[in-house]
Order: C-alpha cells, then sequence, then structure tokens
C-alpha cells in the first residue's frame, strides 16, 4: 500500500481522535485508537528506504511525509493534552461527590448516633 495514504489515513483518524475527546465519545474513541494501532502496524511494515525508491520523486515525497507526520505528532500532542484536562476535571468531579457522599452517609447510617434527652428528675 502507497505510505502517504497511509500517513493520510492516520491524520484523518487523528482528528476523529480529536472529536472524540472535545465530545467526550470514550466509547468511539476506543474504536478510532484500535484502527489508528491498525494503520501504524502496516505502516511499520514498509521499509521506508524502499519505498522513496519506488517514487517519481523521492525526495519530494519524502518532504510530504515528513509533513505529515509532523502534522500528526502536533495534533497527538494538542489530544493527550486535552485528554489529560479531561481526566483532571473528572477527578475532582469525583472527588467532590465522595465529599458529598460521606456527608450525606452521615445522615443515613444506621450507625448513627440517636439524639437522646437526659431526665434530670432521674
Amino acid at each position: 500500500m502507497d505510505l502517504k495514504k497511509l500517513y493520510q489515513k492516520l491524520y484523518k483518524f487523528t482528528k476523529k481522535q480529536e472529536k472524540c475527546i472535545k465530545e467526550s465519545k470514550f466509547d468511539e474513541l476506543i474504536q478510532v485508537l484500535e484502527k489508528k494501532n491498525e494503520i501504524i502496524d502496516k505502516i511499520n511494515k514498509i521499509e521506508i528506504k524502499n519505498y522513496l525508491k519506488t517514487q517519481k520523486n523521492p525526495k519530494e515525497t519524502h518532504e510530504n511525509l515528513k509533513n505529515i507526520m509532523k502534522d500528526i505528532k502536533e495534533l497527538e500532542e494538542k489530544n493527550e493534552t486535552q485528554l489529560k484536562e479531561k481526566k483532571e476535571n473528572l477527578s475532582k468531579k469525583i472527588k467532590n461527590f465522595n465529599k458529598k457522599q460521606k456527608s450525606r452517609d452521615g445522615y443515613t447510617k444506621d450507625n448513627a448516633f440517636e439524639a437522646k434527652f437526659i431526665d434530670k428528675k432521674s
């Protein structure tokens, strides 16, 4: 298969990955990541030197590949940053939820101390 087309597909799926992260569609994100891994496996099987030798203009092809890889790398870094932010926000929400849950548990648990009045006459 054509290496340039594979890198273009990889870029396309990296854009889909970005969309999934923004929209918090994590099930879809997993599928996109699996597709990306398949493409990466195909890319890894291609020997770049041999591929470039088969091209009409190897130098231009090499530059095009480098540019696509650069774009993919930048987008991957952006996606990673967004994922970290989502993780931190989710972590804060979970901690906040746990705090509220503990305070509610204090009122609803069976082991809560009952209020008792002391009769001064006895």
